[in-house]
């Protein structure tokens, strides 16, 4: 009887691990945030100047970055920027934090659902603008 009931106790231990997902204490769960285009890690607050980027196909949120904080850099990068149509020409001042988004269709994805993607499957980084600081006349959205 004593063996009956301990192989009943670890068939229903063995079920039950199959069919609940492990559960994994929050504090473990914490994932670092990437290094976005501009270098530092997605989420920090920045402060971003440059002009906007004419050549190329490009819209009117595409900001070559020049400087970052009071660091200079010896290449611009261009990155795109939300909540803000960009001036033509004109020097931007702009604070707020680099995120990013995963754009297109996995392969996988695509082959079984038939579908196809203008984008193929990559993250997107992109800057979020909460204030501008110049021009003046530039306004978030």
């Amino acid at each position: 009887m004593t063996r009956i009931l301990i192989a009943i106790a670890l068939a229903f231990t063995a079920l039950n691990a199959v069919s609940a997902p492990p559960q994994i204490p929050d504090e473990n769960r914490r994932i670092d945030a990437p290094i976005g285009l501009l270098g530092y890690t997605i989420g920090s607050y920045l402060t971003i100047e440059g002009v906007r980027m004419e050549k190329g196909k490009v819209g009117v949120r595409t900001l070559l970055v020049d400087t970052i904080g009071e660091y200079k850099l010896d290449k611009p990068i261009p990155i795109w920027v939300e909540k803000c149509d960009l001036p033509s020409g004109e020097r931007c001042v702009l604070k707020g934090y680099e995120t990013g988004r995963w754009i297109g269709i996995p392969d996988e994805v695509g082959k079984a659902e038939g579908k196809m993607s203008q984008f193929f499957f990559q993250f997107d980084f992109y800057f979020i603008v909460t204030s501008v600081v110049q021009p003046q006349t530039l306004k978030t959205k």
